[in-house]
């Protein structure tokens, strides 16, 4: 009790006399704060004395019951504890007069508030009272102790009194004494509690009716004896077991039998047991009879159990408590100071909360040596004057917040003082980092400077955290500095601003430059820093937080934080750090954001204006002239032009300019070389040409060329096509000026857009030369036409249609067409039309149509729906023809069906013929188609050739009448356009050798997602940025054996025709490997063996193709692009490449929807052999006189191969054919290498004669060359070692470099 009651002490005085309640937990507390206590003579709380709040927060603290009764009348306050008491009658007794709240002990008490308010004290052990707490009359039993409280006066102001219920014990231990009594009793008299007598060889035991009641047994059986079994069935089933062989020992010892075990009663309750007897043996040392007493001991083991669990409260409430509790006895000094303390006893809370183990009897200046003094001062004040103190403070040495109660025990010259405390820490920092977030957050919120943020958030921090300084600095890893603009420092902490070494303080600066944080609470014992901190002593950052800041991976930025002196940083303070860092950076991205979003409305405000004025103009000069003027207005620039650049991509046309006035316009012819090696190499990489001030950035003979047309500063803006430069849009400033990325941005897409406008008013011209074309034609054809808007409204009739009809234009466009139709036909071709037009789907309709002369006559009607590039829904194009004499046909045909019938008997003979006829019928349609098809192709291929051979001889037409006259300045530009047609007609070559699956092919093993993870950039820079580009690869990818060149150009086609589906809105391309395996249903779906196939699916979000377009679209020639813009080759090459790896494409496409384009190539079951191939630019070394020999039929090819080798240091033979070459290799002649076609005259092609050579030359190399080869000519692409191929045409120098390769080799 001495223990409980100095908790209580210390729980009550603990809490502090402005807030004593708030800390104090349940519903007792809650209650009292919610009390209307005016109605009591104790007023309301604010009014309290302070002595009354004290005693308050004393007894609400204590886990003992507690009542305080204050005032004469005795006004009821207590504690939880004590409300448990109470029972029934809480919370009525709160606050209510002691003598009325318990009227049925009023007297007792009116004596007790006498003693106690004339300072007296009272104590009652086991008092007996009868109380009325549940409505009806208890006797219990407490122990009462009563005490003066004294008021702010001193004098007694009220009574406390510590109530401890005691009836439970007082009862048990009368019931104890009871049993005592009865057992004394018992044992004299030779009976007991219950009796019994076991003749164990009769095995029957006699007992009382006490005895047989316990153990559930008729007492007049147990009267008159039953076996022993019979006793033993209520025995609870945990405890038979060891009761029996406890009997069986006491059977055979003789000794004394002892054992408590439990009875299960027939109601089911159990109830405990002790038994007592012995064994009476025969001399043999055989149980002759078993005697002894059974108590009933179910109170006491109750009692028992009530006590323990009575005891672990007791534990848990002091022993296990997480609040920290500890007694301290302070040591003055001879003036009364507190010099130190000791702790007398601490939980294990206390150990816990302060890291200070086994600190029992210990001073605090030996274990906790260099605490703060204001801790000394605080209890020591507790101790000499008593008053409780309750108070939050730092105690930097355990780097913890405490919240402390503190109260005396004992008097005066004890010096003892009772501390309860708790760890606070964590809610100190989140309330520092809430106030400091705050704080920063109304600094920098309408900021829009980077700088100003950076410096609002460094002085806010350094105030939260109270050291010497904070600031931002712009970091070179490379360089090891960090510059710093600007720092907010303490009084007194100078400004370190300027270009800061990290070297010069130490090696820290490696893990800065990894991206990692750096901290020191004391640099000079940091291994990291060099001269023991004495450099950073000089820089007031002896300790410091050095926090990087990084972007897209790299570190760009520092956040500093420094100290003059060491400090401890705890976890909290670098967590609020880097809070503060994303903070600021998250305010200057938006601060750039926002600056950003306004500059870019202002240029999209320009551009929408810029938009509208060009709308307005048809022409693309026109365009040209609004386009230079408003940028030059909008970017305030001296002068803007637009030029197109030659075919040599050197000269350049500046077509029209705006010069703003006393500018003299530049408009004229140019070459960019002369204007310096930068203008040639940066438009050169098609990238802008960006010059701020050409007099100190460019040498002076290049800057002259600008100067003499007055310009000083320039942006030159490459428009690419197709991969070529096309045009330049410029603007320039007369003298220098730094341009802005906002500047750079709106000239780049004034440019792009001024191209698209001027490609929009050419294709408009275009578009109205070819609608006058065609009305030109089909007014001048001899069906009638028709065309429509899409509501079905008729806005075009050729001139067939008015004459046959005699309609006028009025009476004909719109729906006024029906009106020449025959009335019975009139509403059923209506119907038939709308519906059709409604759908957008093709019809055929006949009807009868009156003719000027007002008769009739049958005519067909049939249309198509038309579309534009983006399937948008124009309207319908139709024909109408005249079929009366058809319809006169038919009659007459019907007429002849009886005839007809009559001849049935002769069908089965008509029916043979006629299927011949038939069948020969369609041998020659297909024939026919097969020749049309031969003609679009052989027809599309002289078209493109003739093309080619046009650039090719006219070049060299040029050529020789250039050398002629001996003029040879500027030859080059007919060399390069000779080459490059050759190089065309090459592509093409390969193309047709594609579709037609005769290119010769050269299959590796191939990983499908390692090809695609190379071409990412290409496909990137192909597709551009309107269009969303994804990658799934498929995880454990089968290889695949085929061309990697051609599958790297199968895939770029389908990335651009994907590309242009999705134009111009762009959308999403999804590129898609997968493993399949295809059985035998789904690989007759895709014309394939079963097996093991990698697909590679290129998917779009375009506008889809129809089955008709999907039929069709492997056909050569064949495109849906406008004129100029495909050749209608891509796809069947890709489908020709494909089938001869073995493979398959499919396609499926939805209207609207998109496109899926999949290519299904065989697994191959090998390994990837080598590395990585690297291509590079090879360099041709020469030859040393070996041999090679060449056999071609072509005398062209034989010529320029022969010149190259040769001058190359080669010896080279020359054979026209198959068999003179053979008569060669069977010579005993030198032949290092043979090069030969594949497709040779004379019986034997390129492979069989480099077969019939190795076998006398084994080791011979062979490199064939060739445009045309069957894969069975070289071995279906497998080629025997030693063997190469190379396709022609080829660039000279690259057989030069493949020659000295392989007999290097």
């Amino acid at each position: 009790m001495k223990d409980r009651h100095e908790q209580a002490i210390h729980d009550a005085r603990s809490s502090g006399p402005e807030d004593f309640l708030s800390s104090v937990k349940g519903d007792t507390a809650r209650l009292i704060r919610e009390h209307d206590w005016t109605s009591t003579p104790l007023g309301p709380i604010e009014t309290w004395p302070q002595s009354l709040k004290t005693a308050t927060g004393l007894l609400l603290a204590a886990p003992i019951p507690i009542v305080m009764l204050w005032g004469p009348e005795g006004v009821m306050i207590y504690n939880e504890a004590y409300s448990v008491f109470a029972g029934g009658r809480h919370p009525q007794l709160l606050g209510s007069n002691v003598r009325e709240g318990w009227p049925e002990v009023a007297d007792f008490n009116n004596n007790v508030m006498e003693v106690g308010l004339a300072g007296g004290t009272l104590s009652y052990k086991d008092q007996e009272l009868t109380l009325y707490r549940h409505g009806r009359p208890e006797q219990v039993w407490m122990d009462l102790d009563y005490w003066p409280v004294p008021g702010d006066d001193g004098r007694p102001a009220g009574v406390i009194a510590t109530v401890v219920e005691t009836t439970q014990r007082v009862e048990a231990e009368r019931q104890r004494a009871a049993a005592t009594e009865r057992l004394e009793m018992a044992l004299s008299a030779g009976g007991g509690i219950g009796a019994w007598d076991w003749d164990v060889p009769a095995d029957r035991v006699m007992a009382d009716d006490r005895f047989a009641g316990l153990y559930g047994v008729d007492p007049e059986v147990a009267r008159a004896g039953a076996p022993i079994a019979q006793f033993f069935g209520s025995i609870h089933p945990e405890d038979a077991e060891r009761v029996q062989a406890e009997i069986a020992e006491a059977l055979r010892s003789g000794d004394l039998f002892t054992s408590e075990y439990r009875l299960i009663q027939p109601d089911g309750e159990v109830r405990w047991v002790t038994v007592q007897g012995r064994a009476a043996l025969s001399a043999e040392g055989e149980a002759k009879r078993f005697s002894g007493v059974t108590f009933d001991v179910t109170e006491r083991r109750r009692m028992m159990d009530a006590l323990r669990e009575s005891e672990e409260r007791y534990r848990t409430l002091f022993g296990d408590s997480t609040t920290g509790l500890c007694i301290i006895e302070m040591k003055f000094d001879a003036e009364q100071r507190p010099v130190d303390y000791m702790i007398v006893e601490g939980n294990a809370a206390f150990e816990r909360l302060t890291g200070l183990f086994g600190a029992d009897g210990k001073w605090v200046s030996e274990i906790a040596p260099g605490l703060e003094q204001h801790w000394f001062d605080l209890y020591g004040q507790v101790a000499l004057t008593g008053e409780p103190a309750r108070f939050e403070n730092p105690a930097d040495i355990f780097g913890r917040w405490y919240d402390v109660q503190a109260m005396r025990l004992g008097g005066p010259e004890a010096r003892r003082v009772a501390i309860l405390f708790n760890d606070i820490t964590a809610r100190k920092a989140l309330e520092l980092r809430q106030q400091v977030l705050l704080d920063l957050n109304d600094a920098i919120r309408d900021l829009t400077d980077p700088a100003e943020i950076a410096q609002a958030s460094a002085r806010i921090l350094a105030e939260a955290l109270k050291v010497s300084r904070v600031g931002y600095g712009v970091m070179d890893t490379d360089a090891e500095t960090v510059t710093i603009e600007r720092d907010y420092n303490a009084p007194g902490v100078q400004s370190i601003a300027g270009v800061i070494h990290f070297r010069e303080f130490g090696d820290y600066i490696e893990d800065l430059a990894r991206g990692q944080a750096v901290v020191f609470d004391d640099g000079g014992a940091d291994p990291r820093v060099t001269d023991g901190g004495a450099a950073l002593d000089s820089i007031s950052a002896r300790a410091l937080i050095n926090l990087p800041l990084i972007e897209q991976g790299k570190v760009v930025a520092l956040l500093f934080v420094n100290n003059a002196t060491p400090r401890h940083w705890s976890d909290s303070d670098i967590a609020l750090v880097r809070e503060v860092a994303e903070r600021v950076r998250t305010a200057t991205e938006r601060a750039r954001a926002t600056v950003a979003l306004r500059r870019n409305a202002d240029r999209l405000r320009f551009l929408d204006a810029l938009n509208g004025e060009v709308a307005k103009v048809t022409g693309a000069d026109e365009v040209l002239a609004v386009t230079t003027r408003m940028t030059a207005q909008h970017l305030k620039v001296a002068n803007c032009a637009y030029a197109d650049m030659d075919a040599d991509q050197d000269g350049f046309t500046i077509r029209g300019d705006w010069s703003e006035p006393g500018m003299a316009s530049i408009v004229g012819h140019y070459s960019l070389a002369d204007f310096g090696k930068l203008a040639v190499q940066e438009l050169g990489a098609r990238r802008p040409l960006i010059i701020n001030d050409n007099l100190t950035e460019i040498p002076p003979e290049e800057a002259a060329t600008f100067q003499a047309i007055g310009i000083g500063a320039t942006i030159c803006m490459p428009l690419v096509k197709e991969g070529r430069l096309t045009a330049l849009m410029a603007v320039h400033h007369r003298g220098p000026h730094v341009w802005t990325e906002e500047e750079l941005e709106t000239v780049r897409e004034v440019t792009e857009r001024s191209w698209a406008h001027v490609e929009r008013v050419r294709a408009e011209a275009e578009l109205r030369e070819s609608e006058g074309r065609f009305r030109n034609i089909a007014d001048n054809t001899p069906m009638m036409m028709w065309v429509t808007d899409p509501s079905g409204y008729c806005i075009y009739l050729n001139r067939t249609w008015y004459a046959f009809t005699g309609q006028s234009e009025a009476e004909a466009e719109g729906f006024g067409w029906l009106g020449a139709t025959h009335p019975e036909d009139k509403a059923r071709s209506e119907e038939i039309f709308l519906a059709a037009n409604a759908a957008r789907r093709p019809f055929t309709l006949e009807y009868r149509l009156r003719r000027a002369d007002g008769t009739y006559r049958w005519a067909i009607d049939a249309a198509s729906p038309r579309f534009d590039s983006n399937g948008e829904y124009l309207g319908y194009v139709g024909s109408v023809i005249d079929i009366d004499e058809r319809r006169e046909v038919e009659d007459a045909l019907r007429v002849t069906e009886a005839e007809l019938r009559e001849l049935n008997a002769t069908l089965e003979a008509r029916v043979e013929d006629r299927t011949h006829e038939l069948q020969a019928a369609h041998e020659s349609l297909r024939q026919s188609q097969k020749m049309e098809a031969v003609g679009q192709l052989t027809g599309g291929i002289a078209h493109d050739f003739n093309n080619l051979l046009a650039g090719i001889s006219g070049s060299l037409e040029l050529l020789s009448k250039r050398l002629s006259e001996g003029r040879l300045n500027g030859m080059e530009r007919y060399i390069d356009a000779a080459q490059g047609a050759a190089q065309r007609a090459a592509s093409l070559t390969q193309r047709l050798l594609a579709f037609s699956r005769r290119q010769t092919l050269d299959p590796k093993p191939t990983d499908v997602n390692r090809l695609i993870h190379g071409m990412d950039d290409l496909i990137r820079r192909s597709i551009g940025p309107d269009v969303e580009l994804e990658v799934v690869g498929a995880g454990g990818l089968w290889l695949t054996k085929v061309d990697q060149s051609q599958l790297e150009n199968a895939l770029l086609n389908l990335c651009i025709n994907a590309r242009d589906a999705m134009a111009p809105d762009g959308g999403r391309l999804t590129i898609e490997t997968s493993n399949k395996w295809l059985d035998d249903r789904a690989s007759r779906d895709r014309d394939l063996p079963p097996g093991q196939y990698v697909s590679l699916c290129v998917t779009d979000t375009g506008v889809g193709m129809t089955p008709e377009i999907q039929a069709q679209v492997f056909d050569p020639f064949f495109t849906t692009k406008p004129m100029g813009q495909g050749t209608g080759l891509g796809l069947s090459m890709i489908h020709g490449f494909v089938r001869q790896s073995g493979g398959q494409v499919r396609i499926y496409s939805e209207v609207g929807k998109g496109t899926t384009m999949c290519l299904y190539l065989p697994r191959y079951l090998g390994e990837i052999g080598g590395g990585e191939e690297v291509l590079e630019q090879a360099v041709a070394e020469g030859g040393h006189g070996e041999t090679v020999l060449i056999i071609d039929d072509e005398e062209t090819i034989r010529m320029l191969v022969a010149e190259v080798l040769g001058e190359a240091g080669y010896r080279v033979i020359e054979a026209p054919d198959g068999p003179s070459g053979l008569d060669i290799l069977r010579s005993d002649r030198r032949i290092d290498l043979l090069i030969s076609d594949v497709g040779l005259p004379g019986g034997m092609n390129g492979r069989q004669v480099a077969d019939a050579a190795r076998e006398t030359r084994p080791e011979l190399k062979v490199l064939f060359i060739t445009g045309y080869a069957e894969n069975a000519a070289v071995g279906n692409g497998l080629l025997a070692p030693g063997m190469e191929v190379m396709t022609k045409p080829f660039a000279m120098a690259d057989l030069a470099v493949k020659v000295h390769e392989m007999i290097e080799a």
